[in-house]
Protein backbone atom coordinates (compact mmCIF):
# COMPACT_ATOMS: atom_id res chain seq x y z
CA UNK A 1 0.00 0.00 0.00
CA UNK A 2 1.34 3.59 -0.74
CA UNK A 3 0.57 6.22 1.85
CA UNK A 4 -0.20 9.87 1.26
CA UNK A 5 2.11 11.02 4.13
CA UNK A 6 -0.70 13.03 5.53
CA UNK A 7 -2.07 11.77 9.03
CA UNK A 8 -5.78 12.11 9.56
CA UNK A 9 -6.66 15.04 11.72
CA UNK A 10 -9.91 13.80 12.88
CA UNK A 11 -9.52 10.15 14.78
CA UNK A 12 -9.98 7.34 12.86
CA UNK A 13 -13.85 6.11 11.62
CA UNK A 14 -14.49 3.00 10.06
CA UNK A 15 -15.23 3.15 6.32
CA UNK A 16 -18.92 1.25 6.43
CA UNK A 17 -19.66 3.69 9.75
CA UNK A 18 -22.79 6.25 9.42
CA UNK A 19 -20.21 8.79 11.12
CA UNK A 20 -17.67 8.40 8.26
CA UNK A 21 -19.55 10.53 5.53
CA UNK A 22 -19.82 13.23 8.25
CA UNK A 23 -16.16 13.42 8.99
CA UNK A 24 -15.34 13.20 5.22
CA UNK A 25 -17.40 15.99 4.57
CA UNK A 26 -16.08 18.00 7.28
CA UNK A 27 -12.19 17.73 5.98
CA UNK A 28 -13.84 18.61 2.51
CA UNK A 29 -15.06 21.71 3.96
CA UNK A 30 -11.57 22.44 5.66
CA UNK A 31 -10.37 22.31 2.25
CA UNK A 32 -12.81 24.20 0.50
CA UNK A 33 -12.39 26.93 3.18
CA UNK A 34 -8.67 26.77 3.17
CA UNK A 35 -9.23 26.93 -0.74
CA UNK A 36 -10.49 30.42 -0.46
CA UNK A 37 -7.93 32.05 1.06
CA UNK A 38 -4.70 30.23 -0.48
CA UNK A 39 -4.28 27.90 -3.29
CA UNK A 40 -1.86 26.26 -2.06
CA UNK A 41 -3.28 25.10 1.09
CA UNK A 42 -6.70 24.25 -0.59
CA UNK A 43 -4.36 21.71 -2.32
CA UNK A 44 -2.73 20.63 0.60
CA UNK A 45 -6.34 20.35 2.20
CA UNK A 46 -7.63 18.27 -0.45
CA UNK A 47 -4.45 16.35 -0.35
CA UNK A 48 -5.73 15.48 3.83
CA UNK A 49 -9.54 14.50 2.37
CA UNK A 50 -7.69 11.97 0.02
CA UNK A 51 -5.58 10.73 3.06
CA UNK A 52 -8.28 10.30 5.28
CA UNK A 53 -10.22 8.16 2.13
CA UNK A 54 -7.45 6.25 1.59
CA UNK A 55 -6.81 5.27 5.14
CA UNK A 56 -9.98 4.43 5.49
CA UNK A 57 -10.47 1.80 2.90
CA UNK A 58 -7.22 0.67 3.62
CA UNK A 59 -8.15 -0.33 7.37
CA UNK A 60 -11.54 -2.17 5.83
CA UNK A 61 -9.51 -4.09 3.36
CA UNK A 62 -7.31 -5.54 6.19
CA UNK A 63 -10.39 -6.12 7.89
CA UNK A 64 -12.37 -7.87 5.97
CA UNK A 65 -9.34 -9.47 3.93
CA UNK A 66 -9.92 -12.92 5.43
CA UNK A 67 -13.65 -12.81 4.27
CA UNK A 68 -12.90 -12.66 0.77
CA UNK A 69 -9.10 -12.75 -0.07
CA UNK A 70 -9.27 -12.68 -3.79
CA UNK A 71 -11.74 -9.74 -4.22
CA UNK A 72 -9.95 -7.31 -1.83
CA UNK A 73 -7.10 -7.98 -3.01
CA UNK A 74 -8.22 -6.77 -6.02
CA UNK A 75 -9.77 -3.45 -4.29
CA UNK A 76 -6.19 -3.25 -2.71
CA UNK A 77 -4.58 -3.55 -5.98
CA UNK A 78 -7.22 -0.72 -7.66
CA UNK A 79 -6.80 1.63 -4.29
CA UNK A 80 -2.83 0.94 -5.17
CA UNK A 81 -3.49 2.14 -8.73
CA UNK A 82 -5.29 5.37 -7.75
CA UNK A 83 -2.40 6.59 -5.38
CA UNK A 84 0.13 5.93 -8.16
CA UNK A 85 -1.66 6.52 -11.53
CA UNK A 86 -3.58 10.07 -9.86
CA UNK A 87 -0.51 11.11 -7.75
CA UNK A 88 -0.95 15.02 -7.04
CA UNK A 89 -4.24 14.95 -9.01
CA UNK A 90 -6.41 15.32 -5.62
CA UNK A 91 -10.17 16.16 -7.25
CA UNK A 92 -9.58 13.48 -9.45
CA UNK A 93 -8.12 10.93 -6.94
CA UNK A 94 -10.82 12.06 -4.24
CA UNK A 95 -13.32 11.10 -7.16
CA UNK A 96 -12.09 7.96 -8.21
CA UNK A 97 -11.38 7.08 -4.36
CA UNK A 98 -15.32 7.69 -3.94
CA UNK A 99 -16.20 5.06 -6.34
CA UNK A 100 -14.65 2.73 -4.07
CA UNK A 101 -16.22 3.65 -0.87
CA UNK A 102 -19.72 3.68 -2.40
CA UNK A 103 -19.11 0.08 -3.74
CA UNK A 104 -17.93 -0.86 0.05
CA UNK A 105 -21.12 0.89 1.20
CA UNK A 106 -23.33 -0.87 -0.83
CA UNK A 107 -22.64 -3.73 1.06
CA UNK A 108 -21.97 -5.76 -1.94
CA UNK A 109 -19.07 -7.25 -3.91
CA UNK A 110 -20.81 -7.76 -6.71
CA UNK A 111 -18.80 -5.18 -9.02
CA UNK A 112 -17.31 -7.18 -11.25
CA UNK A 113 -18.05 -8.29 -15.07
CA UNK A 114 -18.62 -12.43 -15.53
CA UNK A 115 -20.16 -12.94 -11.84
CA UNK A 116 -22.76 -15.85 -11.45
CA UNK A 117 -26.24 -15.88 -10.15
CA UNK A 118 -25.44 -16.95 -6.73
CA UNK A 119 -26.14 -15.75 -3.46
CA UNK A 120 -23.56 -13.22 -1.98
CA UNK A 121 -22.39 -15.61 0.64
CA UNK A 122 -21.09 -17.70 -2.30
CA UNK A 123 -19.04 -15.40 -4.06
CA UNK A 124 -16.04 -15.53 -2.06
CA UNK A 125 -15.90 -19.15 -2.49
CA UNK A 126 -16.56 -19.19 -6.20
CA UNK A 127 -13.47 -16.58 -6.45
CA UNK A 128 -11.26 -18.52 -4.68
CA UNK A 129 -12.53 -21.67 -7.50
CA UNK A 130 -11.90 -19.57 -10.06
CA UNK A 131 -8.75 -18.03 -9.13
CA UNK A 132 -7.09 -21.85 -8.37
CA UNK A 133 -8.84 -22.74 -11.69
CA UNK A 134 -8.17 -20.08 -14.03
CA UNK A 135 -5.91 -17.52 -12.56
CA UNK A 136 -6.77 -14.21 -13.55
CA UNK A 137 -8.64 -15.07 -16.73
CA UNK A 138 -12.37 -15.77 -16.89
CA UNK A 139 -13.66 -19.10 -17.25
CA UNK A 140 -15.40 -20.13 -20.61
CA UNK A 141 -18.98 -21.38 -20.28
CA UNK A 142 -18.65 -24.80 -19.53
CA UNK A 143 -16.07 -24.05 -17.01
CA UNK A 144 -17.91 -21.96 -14.87
CA UNK A 145 -20.96 -24.18 -14.70
CA UNK A 146 -18.81 -26.53 -13.00
CA UNK A 147 -17.37 -23.69 -10.84
CA UNK A 148 -21.11 -22.81 -10.20
CA UNK A 149 -21.86 -26.17 -9.21
CA UNK A 150 -19.04 -26.94 -7.19
CA UNK A 151 -19.47 -23.98 -5.41
CA UNK A 152 -22.92 -24.84 -4.29
CA UNK A 153 -21.85 -28.22 -3.35
CA UNK A 154 -19.32 -27.13 -1.43
CA UNK A 155 -20.82 -24.08 0.57
CA UNK A 156 -23.73 -26.41 1.29
CA UNK A 157 -21.48 -29.11 3.21
CA UNK A 158 -19.85 -26.13 4.93
CA UNK A 159 -23.24 -24.25 5.78
CA UNK A 160 -24.17 -27.51 7.27
CA UNK A 161 -20.88 -28.45 9.29
CA UNK A 162 -20.62 -25.02 10.89
CA UNK A 163 -24.12 -24.99 12.59
CA UNK A 164 -22.81 -27.50 15.00
CA UNK A 165 -22.20 -25.13 17.89
CA UNK A 166 -18.13 -24.50 19.02
CA UNK A 167 -17.60 -26.03 15.73
CA UNK A 168 -13.60 -24.06 15.52
CA UNK A 169 -13.02 -24.54 18.49
CA UNK A 170 -10.26 -26.24 19.29
CA UNK A 171 -12.01 -29.80 20.73
CA UNK A 172 -13.79 -29.90 17.38
CA UNK A 173 -10.90 -30.63 15.55
CA UNK A 174 -11.72 -33.91 14.52
CA UNK A 175 -14.97 -32.34 12.97
CA UNK A 176 -13.30 -29.50 11.10
CA UNK A 177 -10.38 -32.33 9.45
CA UNK A 178 -13.79 -34.34 8.20
CA UNK A 179 -14.86 -31.47 6.63
CA UNK A 180 -11.47 -30.99 5.09
CA UNK A 181 -11.87 -34.60 3.82
CA UNK A 182 -14.68 -33.41 2.98
CA UNK A 183 -14.04 -30.58 0.80
CA UNK A 184 -10.94 -32.38 -0.81
CA UNK A 185 -13.08 -35.38 -1.68
CA UNK A 186 -15.86 -32.90 -3.15
CA UNK A 187 -12.71 -30.94 -5.34
CA UNK A 188 -11.45 -33.92 -6.21
CA UNK A 189 -14.60 -35.42 -7.67
CA UNK A 190 -15.23 -32.85 -10.03
CA UNK A 191 -11.66 -33.24 -11.65
CA UNK A 192 -11.34 -29.62 -12.09
CA UNK A 193 -7.90 -29.02 -10.31
CA UNK A 194 -4.95 -31.20 -10.71
CA UNK A 195 -4.22 -33.39 -7.56
CA UNK A 196 -1.33 -31.69 -6.22
CA UNK A 197 -3.44 -28.39 -6.08
CA UNK A 198 -6.34 -29.66 -4.19
CA UNK A 199 -4.97 -29.51 -0.49
CA UNK A 200 -3.57 -25.98 -0.29
CA UNK A 201 -6.63 -25.19 -1.92
CA UNK A 202 -8.76 -26.99 0.82
CA UNK A 203 -6.56 -25.86 3.50
CA UNK A 204 -7.73 -21.87 1.90
CA UNK A 205 -11.50 -22.74 1.95
CA UNK A 206 -11.01 -23.81 5.59
CA UNK A 207 -10.20 -20.61 6.84
CA UNK A 208 -12.68 -18.99 4.11
CA UNK A 209 -15.37 -20.59 5.62
CA UNK A 210 -14.15 -20.18 9.48
CA UNK A 211 -13.67 -15.95 8.25
CA UNK A 212 -17.42 -16.42 6.98
CA UNK A 213 -18.93 -18.72 9.28
CA UNK A 214 -21.05 -16.20 10.69
CA UNK A 215 -22.89 -15.96 7.49
CA UNK A 216 -22.88 -19.48 6.88
CA UNK A 217 -24.68 -20.04 10.04
CA UNK A 218 -27.85 -17.85 9.04
CA UNK A 219 -28.21 -19.73 5.75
Amino acid sequence: MISLGVDPKIAPVALTDAQFGQQLDQVREQAAHYGVDNAEDGEKAKKAVASEMEHAIRSHVTEKLDEDPVYYAKLSERLKDILEGLAGQWDAMIAALQTIIDEVNSGSTRFEEGLPDVPESYLPFYRMLREAKCGGAQPDLATQSELIQLTEHLVAHISHEVKTPSFWEPHRRPMQESLEQALFELILDKDLLAFDQIEPLVDKLRDLARANSYKLEQS
